[in-house]
């Protein structure tokens, strides 16, 4: 399983490093090429031997006709924002990998033009969720920008919010956390500039291992720093 996760996290990389500003993309592209990645070196998807498939596109954490009974979630209009509730529904993750009853690996992705924060949130309640299967979770926050990179006191407050979506997580899972599972959580900014075939871009990256979010241009070289703290627990 370490290869697949290793795998899965180079073409998390490959996309977030690759990808440009196009107001023509939504996040079904980004399912779309993920699943062609891992297709062409990892498994394809077969209709017909359904049971040797190893990758599932949305992926029900609760449906009982299918053998899945983990977490359900609830949306709460007044509050706009979604919770753990044991009579609630299926919260559906982009690719669970692994067998389909107890998948080892869940991704998610988001695609947007601006931050929404309650969308990352969910995503990253569903990945920790102490009641999910997973042993390693990985969630790529794509936010493509209308002009330039936040700048200033806009990307201060844009990393404020940054910081207070782990924080929601644990408040709405209390003791459902779950501080064993592997996670890395990606963040990437880019801009859109017309006058080049490449966007710059901006990354933050989180994981067992950074102790906080850490920031910079180039994703692989952040990937690899290395703290003293070692390994860490998410909260």
């Amino acid at each position: 399983m370490e290869n697949i996760n290793k795998l899965v996290f180079e073409n998390i990389i490959n996309i977030a490093s690759t990808i440009n500003n196009s107001s023509i993309l939504n996040e079904k592209y980004i399912h779309h090429y993920f699943t062609r990645l891992m297709q062409e070196s990892f498994s394809k998807i077969d209709l017909v031997k359904i049971n040797t498939n190893k990758l599932f596109p949305e992926w029900p954490t609760y449906n009982k006709f299918v053998g899945n009974e983990y977490a359900r979630y609830h949306y709460d209009q007044k509050k706009k924002n979604f919770f753990k509730q044991h009579k609630g529904y299926s919260g559906y993750i982009d690719f669970a990998i692994g067998s389909y009853n107890s998948p080892d690996i869940g991704v998610e992705f988001t695609l947007e033009e601006g931050w929404y924060n309650e969308a990352v949130i969910f995503d990253f309640l569903k990945l920790l969720d102490y009641d999910n299967p997973f042993k390693t979770v990985f969630s790529l926050n794509i936010i493509m920008r209308k002009k330039d990179l936040t700048k200033g006191k806009a990307l201060i407050n844009f990393e404020e919010k940054i910081n207070q979506t782990l924080l929601e997580v644990r408040n709405r899972l209390n003791d459902n956390i779950d501080n064993n599972k592997e996670y890395h959580f990606i963040i990437s900014e880019i801009s859109n500039n017309i006058k080049s075939d490449y966007n710059e871009r901006r990354h933050w990256y989180h994981s067992n291992l950074t102790g906080g979010w850490l920031e910079g241009e180039n994703l692989p070289d952040l990937i690899n720093q290395k703290t003293i703290m070692g390994q860490l627990k998410l909260f």
